[in-house]
């Protein structure tokens, strides 16, 4: 069990209205709980829920806004799951289908911007983490000679020269499509 301390909150990054998703969990076992996501239907469908801070916007955005407007919070517990990325076992209507509404919003849905989008992310999260806070990338592993792939390729090595521990990695694999990476901030 993960324990918060006082004004401590859940970011996550790349929201859902599923019933099964990780917003609601997430909103369900937590304090004060905020997500960011740049699709205005599902920052409008999450507006039902008291409990659920929604920010619309591309994440890297809005986290540098939140300078502006005073908004700092401490991160007990940040879930990273913005910009897709494209699986290769995607390819055809679903993968298409994924391209065009990223096109609609004038951004390229490729391996390159996903986790290019990711460690920014990570950078601009990383100084408003606690202490003993984790970070979650999710669809993110390493292969065999310890190379990461997927969203948190480059936000993974990153954080962990900023001193982070990691604490849990899909791997050793080829590709993944439901793996995620955890590394603690240790201050």
């Amino acid at each position: 069990m993960f324990l918060f301390q006082e004004n401590e909150i859940i970011l996550e990054v790349g929201a859902t209205s599923r019933q099964d998703g990780s917003t609601l969990f997430l909103a369900a076992h937590g304090p004060e709980f905020h997500t960011i996501d740049i699709d205005p239907d599902v920052i409008g469908e999450l507006s039902v829920y008291t409990n659920i801070t929604a920010w619309l916007g591309d994440a890297v955005y809005v986290l540098k806004t939140w300078k502006h407007t005073h908004f700092i919070p401490r991160i007990g517990f940040a879930w990273l799951d913005g910009w897709d990325w494209p699986y290769e076992v995607l390819e055809g209507p679903t993968l298409d289908a994924y391209r065009q509404v990223y096109g609609k919003r004038g951004q390229e849905l490729t391996e390159k911007e996903s986790a290019r989008s990711h460690l920014e992310s990570a950078k601009l999260i990383f100084p408003l983490m606690a202490s003993d806070g984790l970070i979650v990338i999710d669809d993110t592993w390493y292969d065999d000679t310890l190379t990461w792939h997927g969203k948190g390729e480059t936000a993974i090595p990153w954080l962990l020269k900023q001193r982070c521990q990691l604490m849990d990695a899909t791997g050793p694999a080829r590709v993944v499509t439901n793996g995620f990476t955890c590394v603690k901030v240790e201050r």
